[in-house]
C-alpha cells in the first residue's frame, strides 16, 4: 500500500503487529516511524516501551524476547529494526534470519508493535513479503506524485501564510528537480528549498523572479561551468573550478556521475532539438524538469555532437578504470578533463 492508504489505516485502527516500512523516499518513512513512537507510546514512559535495533546487529533469539516483554504502563510496546535488508539479495544473504522471523511472525503478541525499515528500495516481494502482508502492513513510500507534489509544497507555504501563486509553486516544484528520474532526490530536498523561500518572505506575493533569486544550486552551477570551460577549451579554469568543487567538500564521484549526466543529457536535447521539438517535449521525453532542459537547451550549440559522443566515451573509460584497475578518482577526472579539452 502507498502512504495515503496507510495513513488511512493508521488513522483508523489501533496499530498492532508487524509493518514493513520501504521506498526511496526517506522523508516519509522518518514521518512514519515518527507517526508510530507518537500513536503507541506516551512520552512518560517511551524510554521503557521502545526498542531500536541496527539489522547489522541484529540477535533473532533477543528480537523474540523483546517481542514477549509486557509493555510498562502503556497497552503497547514498539520494536523498530533499522535498515533491514529486504532487497532480493539481502532475503537470500540473510536466509537463516528470515525463515526464523517466517515462523515466528504468528505468535508476535498483540501487545507488540514490530517495525522493519529499509530506506532506499522497495522490500523484494517474495515469501517473506507475502507473509507480512497476509498478516500485517507493507506500507511502501515511493516518491509522491506530481500532485501530491504539489499539494505537500503548497501546504507548506499555506501554514506559514505566504502569498504564493500555484503557477509558482509548480515553477518551485520544476525548478528543483524533484521529480526528474535521473536526480536523486528526495522530500528532504523538497522542504529545505521551501523553507528558504519562507524564511525570505516579505509579506508580497512570491513571484518567480524571486525564486531564481533564493534558489541557486552552486554545485549544479558549478558543473555548467566546468563544462563552459571545456567547451572553450580554458584548461586552467576547468581545473580551478574542479579544485573548487572539492574544496567546498563535493564527494569527487558526485562530481563525475554528474559530468556524465549532464553530457548524456546535452547530446540528447541537441539530438531532439535536430527534431524541431520544443523544450517542453524534449524535457517530457528525457523525464528531466524544464528549468534544467531550458539551460541545456540554451548551451546545446556550443557542442558539435561528435564531441559529446567522444565526451561520453572516456567518460565510460574513467569509469572502467574506477571499476576494474581501481585508479584514484581524483587523478581519473583531471585526466578525463584534459582530454576532453583536447577531444
Amino acid at each position: 500500500m502507498d502512504y495515503i492508504q496507510a495513513l488511512k489505516i493508521l488513522d483508523n485502527q489501533t496499530m498492532s503487529g508487524l509493518y514493513v516500512l520501504s521506498g526511496e523516499e526517506v522523508f516519509l518513512i522518518d514521518k512514519f516511524v515518527d507517526l508510530f513512537k507518537e500513536k503507541i507510546i506516551s512520552k512518560e514512559f517511551f524510554d521503557m516501551n521502545y526498542t531500536q535495533i541496527d539489522f547489522s546487529k541484529v540477535d533473532i533469539t533477543k528480537l523474540k524476547l523483546d517481542c514477549e516483554m509486557a509493555p510498562f504502563f502503556s497497552k503497547k510496546r514498539l520494536i523498530l529494526v533499522k535498515d533491514v535488508n529486504l532487497s532480493k539479495n539481502g532475503v537470500s544473504i540473510f536466509k537463516t534470519f528470515f525463515d526464523q522471523m517466517y515462523q515466528y511472525l504468528e505468535k508476535i503478541p498483540n501487545t507488540t508493535v514490530l517495525v522493519f525499515v529499509m530506506k532506499g528500495e522497495l522490500a523484494f516481494k517474495g515469501k517473506f513479503y507475502k507473509k507480512i502482508s497476509s498478516i500485517g502492513h507493507n506500507i511502501e513510500l515511493i516518491k509522491l506524485s506530481y500532485i501530491d507534489t504539489f499539494k505537500f509544497v503548497k501546504k507548506r507555504f499555506n501554514i506559514k501564510n505566504v502569498q504564493i501563486k500555484d503557477s509558482t509553486i509548480k515553477y518551485i516544484i520544476d525548478r528543483i528537480g524533484y521529480l526528474d528520474s535521473s536526480r536523486n532526490k528526495n522530500l528532504y530536498d523538497v522542504e529545505n528549498e521551501v523553507k528558504k523561500i519562507i524564511d525570505s518572505y516579505n509579506g508580497k506575493t512570491i513571484e518567480i523572479e524571486d525564486v531564481d533569486k533564493i534558489l541557486v544550486d552552486k554545485f549544479e552551477n558549478s558543473i555548467f561551468k566546468l563544462l563552459d570551460y571545456i567547451s572553450l577549451k580554458d584548461y586552467k579554469n576547468s581545473i580551478t573550478t574542479l579544485l573548487e568543487l572539492k574544496k567546498s567538500k563535493e564527494d569527487m564521484f558526485s562530481i563525475f556521475y554528474m559530468i556524465v549526466r549532464y553530457v548524456r543529457n546535452l547530446l540528447a536535447v541537441k539530438a531532439l532539438k535536430l527534431k524541431q521539438k520544443k523544450v517542453e517535449q524534449i524535457a517530457k521525453e528525457l523525464k528531466i524538469s524544464n528549468y534544467e532542459c531550458k539551460k541545456l537547451y540554451n548551451v546545446e550549440q556550443t557542442f558539435k555532437i561528435q564531441t559529446l559522443c567522444n565526451y561520453i566515451q572516456l567518460c565510460y573509460e574513467v569509469e572502467e578504470n574506477i571499476k576494474t584497475k581501481q585508479r584514484n578518482i581524483e587523478f581519473e577526472l583531471e585526466l578525463l578533463i584534459s582530454k576532453m579539452i583536447i577531444a
